[in-house]
């Protein structure tokens, strides 16, 4: 009868609100036990994993900026070759003009002394230019290492690797260039550095 469906609509509502406040105060009660642990420090929440961030060299161990020479180094004082690490003939030509065109004093382009190809782009720097490369690294927006090797003048080589489509704008340049510069994530101190691969041959600059 029209009573009967009247009361089994009424009570279908009933219990519908029944199971909707149900389940809301189940979702409260689990957010409160997974909340509570985790603001007291319980329970440690999940780390991000960095491992290919530019931010920590890609995981990666290079040597960290020496105490009160963090500041960015001016381009013009900074001498670097750039070296073709892909298949690509004539990159290395292309991108040391960039780098002049920026103000850097550029030694050269040629071929990368290696077997086979790189991936990312690599900065090989020394002791005497750790400053230098960090300042350097700002000119890439991503996919660049960095790595110190055996050698004791001032020359840095740049190595551009295959996942390299171009440098940083220089607008964004600017910006991370106008404050102090920051430690890879991980990094050692220089001078416990040991066992540093060979540097590619080349003409010091003193």
């Amino acid at each position: 009868t029209t009573r009967e469906e009247r009361e089994a609509r009424v009570q279908y509502l009933r219990d519908r609100h029944k199971i909707v406040i149900s389940t809301a105060i189940i979702v409260i009660i689990l957010a409160t036990v997974i909340s509570i642990p985790l603001a007291l420090g319980w329970i440690a929440a999940p780390k991000k994993d960095s491992s290919g961030s530019q931010a920590n060299n890609y995981g990666v161990q290079t040597a960290c900026l020496v105490k009160d020479q963090d500041s960015p180094v001016s381009p013009s004082d900074i001498n670097l070759r750039v070296l073709n690490g892909t298949t690509h003939a004539g990159l290395a030509t292309a991108v040391s003009s960039e780098f002049t065109n920026r103000g850097f004093s550029v030694q050269g382009a040629g071929d990368w002394n290696s077997s086979s190809a790189t991936k990312l782009s690599i900065i090989y720097f020394g002791r005497k230019t750790i400053a230098a490369a960090y300042t350097l690294r700002a000119q890439f927006p991503k996919n660049v290492l960095l790595k110190m090797d055996d050698r004791t003048d001032k020359l840095i080589d740049v190595v551009i690797g295959s996942d390299f489509q171009n440098l940083e704008n220089t607008d964004k340049v600017s910006l991370k260039l106008g404050k102090k510069l920051t430690s890879a994530e991980g990094c050692i101190d220089a001078a416990k550095m040991t066992k540093l691969p060979k540097a590619q041959e080349h003409t010091e600059v003193k």
